[in-house]
């Protein structure tokens, strides 16, 4: 549980195949198959079994045939790729920026090194040079 009001699970589709297989009638495992492939033949088979698989590939069907419906999922679909692929490419573009900013900062710095041991040299020659009459 990440907070009071987000929690994440993680469903790993291998595995409940293999609970179904030990054990068809579970509920859970049912869920993630249908979840994972209506039109799989097992779903088929739990259709069957389980009524409430039953009525959502019934809703799922009717989804499917509603050409208004079928269009606003396509559109949701493309709108979250959209926004994911946005992202991916601010997130890019930030970290070359960051990246050029910090190769700039460096050769800045590493030029003011540079510049102040050139100073330094010359000023020491100027000291090693100077004659002092007395």
């Amino acid at each position: 549980m990440l907070t009071d009001v987000l929690e994440f699970y993680i469903i790993e589709i291998p595995k409940a195949r293999e609970i179904l297989k030990k054990d068809p009638n579970n509920k859970l495992a049912q869920w993630v198959m249908f979840l994972d492939n209506p039109n799989e033949s097992e779903v088929s088979k739990i259709m069957n079994e389980n009524e409430e698989i039953k009525e959502a590939m019934s809703e799922l069907e009717k989804i499917s045939k509603d050409k208004e419906l079928k269009r606003v999922a396509e559109l949701r679909e493309k709108a979250i790729r959209d926004e994911k692929s946005g992202l991916r490419y601010a997130r890019e573009d930030g970290l070359k920026e960051g990246l050029e900013k910090r190769t700039r900062t460096t050769e800045k710095r590493n030029g003011m090194k540079e510049r102040n041991k050139r100073n330094r040299n010359k000023n020491s020659k100027k000291i090693k040079t100077r004659k002092y009459v007395y």
